[in-house]
């Protein structure tokens, strides 16, 4: 019995602790960026296997918006695919790249469901398309194009 009781406070103690780490609602945390950058390391081989969160769209050098509560994402497959969401819907496709820091997405398909009030950013994902380099800073990864398109996105 005596067992069940500190297995029972193990768990309810390691619940505690991660719901405090890791909050479900990512508006009612209080740590900074640079909290969030010290707490995590370089993904192992750079782009794989990584969630990339997109923080900032520019196009012909111009910022774009994304709409409101967008969490726009991408993981970049060891096997050459490519997976992510707009904030409703999904796209899928598939990444190259040629030594260097010369990469290129293609054959991106999004889902067009009907998301009523959700929106997608989907000048991000159409201008994912038009990326042809890349460049990664530790845990940011900045995607570029020739004619002053950018997406830069943080590891997650």
């Amino acid at each position: 019995m005596a067992n069940r009781a500190w297995a029972t406070a193990l768990f309810s103690v390691t619940m505690l602790v991660g719901a405090c780490s890791n909050p479900s609602n990512p508006e009612e945390t209080t740590s900074t960026t640079a909290d969030f950058e010290s707490e995590r390391s370089a993904p192992a081989d750079g782009l794989t296997d990584v969630d990339w969160v997109f923080g900032l769209v520019e196009v012909d050098g111009s910022p774009i918006e994304p709409p409101p509560d967008n969490r726009t994402s991408m993981t970049l497959r060891s096997d050459g695919t490519v997976e992510g969401g707009g904030g409703c819907n999904d796209f899928v496709g598939t990444w190259t790249t040629s030594g260097g820091t010369e990469i290129e997405f293609s054959a991106l398909t999004v889902d067009e469901e009907d998301c009523g009030e959700t929106k997608d950013w989907f000048d991000a994902i159409d201008l994912l398309a038009q990326i042809d380099s890349w460049e990664l800073d530790d845990l940011t990864l900045v995607l570029t194009n020739a004619d002053g398109g950018r997406i830069v996105a943080v590891a997650s």
